[in-house]
């Protein structure tokens, strides 16, 4: 991180691969991720002040340290790393890839190998473009791309950013991503300079790709594909913006009560220290959002008769807390009749304006039969501020399509104007759309509101970009970007007028102007008279100027008061059934409290460095206390590290102990089993945690360091380290559940 005072270098962090990674992995200790910061660590606030002393002198402040970072490069351990690129995502958190040269390999040359971006004359698109290569991918391999045209109607593209894929090639796309009885009806990818969309087509046939020119974005020698994500089916929500716009065009406010007051009572159970209730709770979550929350174990473990566990009651108060919050400053409703699924051309001309065709397959409902869906729904893409991004469509039956599933697929026959491009700007490119058929949330006939017009303001050109214009943009986007404080207005604007006065319709275009600044150049700004002098109460700024809001979100913001707030359980349970097995060998009490005292330091170590409780990264999500609340975006990108972090530190323990028992095999005995039981004894009775954890270790039979990178990771004499973490022996769980199969709980 560069901070307006400092170069803090952070530890090692998973990354998702890309094609520069891939390309150069040879070389990959000499890339970096750069991200430019506050002194907390927060991303960088960019007040008036700033804006102010950097026009008035580049050379002084904060900006200009880190425009010398961009042009000099960052030293960090003895190593010169230089400005290599960034994508959008990482423009809009102040991020970039630098890259340290050595002898035989510079940044132009990597950039060389990329692509040829000599055609982009516009700086910040010229940017965007030498970011794509660092979307995060995985490697599909070598394809055959053939060129065809697009469809087109007029000015509007209806085929913009697809093309078609074998049936061959998505299902080995499908394998890649760990879904190997799979076909997906849609590939998102990259590959040579394009990117984008690719449908399934049976004309089609091995490694070959029919790519059309709005998927060209550069040009490129290497035709190896990066896979990014396969057509899948998810759940559909409602959010904040979704419900204004909703009420406002008609839908009654009793229907989003409903659904809130169901959803609300189900999460408060979650959070019942009492395992009836959160048990019961848990399963009317449904399978596939809980798989989706959190990976651990928690239904197995109460199925088994581990319900009484306290890291598991603790990881269920997580998911009840997270799913309040969720409810009370996000207004994010799950709908059963509803789909989140990325949108495809209608490549049979079949759909008529107006049609949208969806067949859905859940894999965890209660039906596993494909649902074609027909009649009335509501379709929007988020983010959704202008009115006319919430529309009214038909669904219909075509049986042309029906080898299509999981997918929203729109129609490409002329109209007015093609569906994607009104709902917020959409394409095809890889965009995902919330298609709802729950009827009380259908738009009302005749209540579809003109849609905004999307067309890119026209940018500066040059006549050759260089690298330092594209630094110069950066800066520029740091200073300029007011996303936020635009979407700020507008909300506060619409509850107070509504979403269709001219105020908020207004701050919807600038909103729109502000998202595509990171592609186009050009900002915008929001002026003060637009921005409100009151604010309604779900919005939590100061009492001074809020109102209580009578519209449905300040009525849904209400209900949950006080704010939900974490309480774990820290009294210890302990599992009788364990009493009764035989008692592991003394070797394995011994090595499992070691391994469990190193990874008490580094799970210690993560919960530090994230400022996040251990039944937090267990369960996979944050719970932001009320003081940070307004930087809940912190939380929602810091989930990926968080993940990977810990789920490298299950990897590296679970294999040690693995090994150990290999290496150590007892006759008549699964060594696992007895690994597990020891684990789950000196975690969780104090006698054996007291023995074989709380004390230094100095048996050479005894491994603590082998596995953790040598001297860097040992424990140092005296060290004093928390001993009542809990999640060791969960590493482990599968061997735990077979050790007390057929013990009566």
């Amino acid at each position: 991180m560069v901070t307006p005072t400092r170069v803090l270098p952070c530890p090692p962090e998973t990354e998702t691969s890309n094609r520069v990674l891939r390309q150069f992995h040879q070389h990959l200790d000499r890339f970096t991720r750069v991200q430019f910061t506050d002194e907390n660590g927060q991303k960088f606030y960019m007040g008036d002040c700033i804006k102010k002393t950097h026009e008035n002198d580049p050379n002084v402040g904060p900006l200009a340290r880190f425009k010398s970072a961009l042009r000099n490069g960052v030293m960090v351990c003895g190593r010169l790393y230089s400005f290599l690129g960034y994508s959008d995502g990482m423009a809009r958190e102040g991020q970039a890839w630098f890259f340290a040269e050595s002898e035989d390999l510079t940044v132009n040359a990597i950039r060389q190998w990329m692509g040829d971006f000599s055609k982009e004359k516009i700086i910040a698109k010229h940017a965007a473009r030498i970011g794509l290569c660092f979307s995060s991918t995985k490697l599909v391999g070598d394809v055959e791309i053939e060129v065809i045209d697009d469809i087109k109607h007029g000015k509007y593209v209806y085929t913009d950013g697809i093309g078609l894929i074998s049936e061959e090639l998505a299902k080995r796309c499908a394998e890649i991503m760990g879904m190997p009885d799979t076909v997906p009806s849609a590939v998102q990818v990259r590959f040579a300079g394009f990117k984008g969309m690719l449908t399934v087509s049976s004309s089609i046939t091995g490694n070959k790709v029919l790519a059309r020119p709005s998927m060209r974005k550069f040009e490129a020698t290497h035709v190896s594909m990066g896979l990014c994500t396969v057509s899948s089916y998810s759940r559909g929500f409602l959010s904040r913006q979704s419900v204004l716009l909703l009420e406002a065009l008609g839908v009654h406010r009793s229907n989003f009560r409903a659904l809130f007051d169901e959803q609300m009572e189900r999460a408060k159970s979650l959070t019942s220290n009492d395992p009836r209730y959160s048990h019961e709770a848990f399963k009317k979550l449904g399978s596939r959002r809980a798989k989706k929350m959190t990976t651990f174990p928690i239904s197995l473990l109460m199925d088994h008769g581990f319900q009484h566990e306290t890291l598991l009651v603790n990881v269920l108060q997580v998911l009840g807390c997270r799913l309040l919050h969720d409810l009370k400053y996000r207004a994010r409703l799950e709908v059963k009749d509803a789909a989140y699924l990325l949108g495809i051309a209608d490549e049979t001309g079949t759909l008529a304006e107006g049609e949208i065709y969806c067949a859905i397959q859940d894999p965890d409902g209660e039906s596993k039969e494909r649902h074609v869906v027909t009649g009335p729904c509501t379709i929007f893409r988020s983010p959704a501020l202008h009115p006319g991004d919430v529309r009214r469509v038909s669904a219909v039956d075509v049986p042309e399509l029906a080898h299509l599933v999981n997918v929203i697929v729109f129609s490409t026959r002329e109209g007015s104007r093609d569906l994607p491009s009104m709902l917020g700007g959409g394409d095809l490119d890889g965009d995902t759309f919330t298609l709802i058929w729950d009827q009380r949330f259908v738009v009302p006939e005749g209540r579809n509101y003109k849609a905004m017009d999307y067309s890119a303001p026209s940018s500066e050109k040059v006549s050759n970009v260089t690298i330092e214009q594209v630094q110069d943009f950066f800066i520029d986007y740091m200073k300029y970007d007011e996303l936020g404080r635009i979407s700020t207005a507008h909300m506060a604007a619409a509850d107070m007028e509504g979403p269709t006065c001219a105020r908020a319709v207004e701050l919807a275009h600038l909103a729109s102007r502000a998202a595509d600044f990171a592609k186009t150049g050009v900002p915008a700004t929001c002026p003060e008279w637009m921005e409100n002098q009151l604010y309604p109460d779900f919005m939590e700024r100061s009492p001074k100027v809020s109102y209580a809001s009578s519209k449905i979100l300040g009525e849904l913001y209400r209900l949950i008061d006080p704010a939900p707030v974490l309480d774990p359980l820290t009294t210890m349970h302990s599992d009788p059934r364990f009493s009764s097995l035989p008692r592991p060998r003394d070797t394995y009490f011994r090595q499992a409290g070691a391994l469990k005292r190193q990874y008490d330091i580094e799970l210690g170590g993560i919960m530090r460095r994230y400022g996040m409780t251990e039944a937090e990264i267990v369960g996979g999500m944050g719970v932001v206390p009320a003081e940070k609340r307004k930087r809940r975006e912190k939380d929602d990108n810091m989930r990926g590290p968080v993940k990977e972090a810990f789920d490298e530190l299950v990897r590296t323990f679970q294999q040690e102990a693995w090994r150990w028992c290999d290496d150590h095999p007892i006759p008549l005995q699964d060594p696992r089993e007895s690994f597990a039981i020891a684990a789950y004894l000196c975690t969780n009775e104090e006698r054996h945690r007291k023995q074989y954890v709380e004390h230094s270790f100095e048996d050479d039979q005894v491994s603590v360091s082998s596995f953790g990178g040598g001297d860097d990771y040992a424990i140092e004499q005296g060290e004093i380290i928390e001993t009542q973490l809990l999640s060791f022996p969960y590493l482990f769980v599968r061997e735990l559940i077979e050790a007390v199969k057929g013990i009566p709980i």
